[in-house]
């Protein structure tokens, strides 16, 4: 009888566990500011309007809408590109690295760095992200250094300019970036340059994000395509088999000979 009640006591206790303690009143409950916060940017680092020709600021070659560095009145100086996930631009983007100066300048007072655009109708603004470092690219305290560095919207016939206005520094990461805008519209009917300017030769900048933008260059809703025919599909198929094998160009009989 004692080995019956026994064992009838254990499933009793098996089928009806323990009430749960509460947590005394005191506990509280996650601090809510630890969580982490979904930061979102966007997928470019300019406007889809941008003008500039070069916004990620290429540098491999010099070519025409290119960013091109010189020494004014010398020789032309290189750009070469890094990646930087903490910047103003993420590290999905160039930045254009300007270093390694070489110590001898030839007389040039300054270095520029420019990329031009067309003008047009409409109140033109600019702006540009810019980061100083010493001659090897480590980086210095933008204000230190800030006499050394201008950035300019230039008029294409060379009548005019505007300076762009520096913002406070931002730090991202090890490094200060200061963002240059123009303070307000400005009129390039005939187009020009953006200009960054450096007069200390031991030093070195970091470009990002360059954006000129005009308000008469407006986007539009785009149109919806339309499904090409057979006819357009062939012609297409017989243009690229022109540009890959191109026949001898027909020459025209002379004129008494029609």
């Amino acid at each position: 009888m004692k080995r019956f009640v026994s064992i009838a006591t254990v499933l009793l206790l098996v089928a009806c566990p323990p009430t749960p303690v509460p947590p005394p009143a005191d506990a509280g409950v996650p601090d809510a500011g630890a969580l982490r916060t979904l930061v979102t940017r966007p997928l470019m680092p300019t406007s889809p309007a941008n003008l500039l020709r070069d916004p990620f600021v290429g540098g491999d070659a010099v070519s025409y809408g290119k960013f091109r560095a010189f020494f004014v009145g010398g020789p032309l100086l290189p750009l070469t590109r890094t990646f930087r996930s903490v910047s103003p631009v993420g590290g999905a983007v160039s930045i254009a690295e300007f270093r390694d100066l070489p110590p001898d300048a030839g007389g040039a007072l300054s270095a520029r760095v420019m990329s031009s655009f067309h003008g047009g109708d409409g109140d033109f603004s600019a702006s540009i992200w810019l980061s100083a470092g010493d001659r090897t690219g480590a980086p210095v305290p933008f204000a230190s250094k800030a006499n050394a560095v201008q950035v300019s919207l230039l008029a294409s016939d060379g009548s005019a300019k505007v300076d762009l206005v520096a913002g406070a520094p931002a730090t991202f990461g090890d490094r200060q970036w200061v963002k240059f805008v123009t303070a307000g519209p400005v009129k390039l009917p005939a187009g020009g340059w953006l200009s960054v300017t450096l007069t200390d030769f031991s030093l070195s900048l970091q470009l990002a994000a360059p954006e000129v933008t005009s308000s008469a260059v407006a986007l539009r809703e785009l149109r919806a395509l339309e499904p090409a025919d057979d006819d357009d599909r062939l012609a297409l198929r017989q243009a690229y088999a022109i540009d890959q094998n191109p026949p001898d160009r027909p020459q025209h009989a002379p004129a008494d000979d029609r």
